[in-house]
């Protein structure tokens, strides 16, 4: 993940997510609105995410809520590849 507008330069890199603190991610979409992944501290997610993120717009609201197919694209590209429930895991030593 990046930073959209970092504030300083150190921030330009990407932002980790430590493995402990989050151990799953869903893919949530609900009709009229862009997916997300919502991001959980344990195997059993609860009501409320600590972390969201949001995929791309689906929808050009200066356009009338026109659809944007590369980003529906970019979605579906992702769940047919990743699913949508990640369990996340440790990373190895090298990474």
């Amino acid at each position: 993940m990046y930073h959209a507008t970092p504030k300083n330069p150190e921030s330009q890199s990407h932002l980790h997510l430590k493995w402990h603190t989050f151990q799953r991610a869903v893919v949530t979409h609900e009709a009229g609105r862009s997916p997300y992944l919502a991001f959980y501290g344990t195997a059993e997610a609860g009501d409320e995410a600590p972390l969201i993120w949001y995929f791309p717009s689906f929808y050009n609201w200066a356009n009338g809520k026109t659809e944007i197919p590369e980003n529906i694209a970019q979605y579906e590209t992702f769940v047919t590849t990743y699913g949508t429930t990640l369990q996340l895991v440790e990373p190895s030593a090298t990474e």
